[in-house]
């Protein structure tokens, strides 16, 4: 499984945090916003009581796989692969990426909606993208 994108976008559909590891950055600019509307299509199908926040694929594209994650707060996670993978190992990235995203939210000095700028944010995502 390699890791091309991990964006984090707002409830308010604002990119909090985008990491890439490729230099197109505009390209998944543009496939994390596309992805936002098959998010809200699915987030508006589940129920509310039994819903899993995470979203499974959203969709593939020639080059990509797009998978997507939702939290209680319409946080939404997108982690864009070049192949599909197992459920499992992908709801466990996901996961770990809400668990690096809570303790930003648990910041005292973090504005809820700004973009993340936290270093330890960044080191955790950037360490989970390059170990798969």
């Amino acid at each position: 499984m390699v890791i091309r994108c991990v964006a984090v976008v707002g409830k308010q559909n604002n990119p909090l945090y985008i990491h890439s590891t490729d230099d197109p950055h505009l390209q998944f600019h543009y496939l994390v916003h596309s992805s936002l509307d098959v998010i809200e299509e699915k987030i508006g199908k589940a129920t509310t009581d039994a819903r899993d926040p995470y979203l499974g694929l959203l969709y593939p594209t020639e080059d990509f796989h797009i998978y997507g994650y939702c939290t209680n707060t319409k946080t939404k996670l997108v982690i864009i692969l070049d192949e599909p993978v197992q459920q499992p190992e992908l709801k466990a990235l996901f996961l770990r990426i809400h668990d690096a995203y809570t303790a930003v939210m648990c910041n005292a000095f973090y504005e809820p909606g700004t973009p993340i700028t936290s270093k330890a944010f960044d080191k955790t995502i950037k360490s989970l993208a390059t170990r798969r």
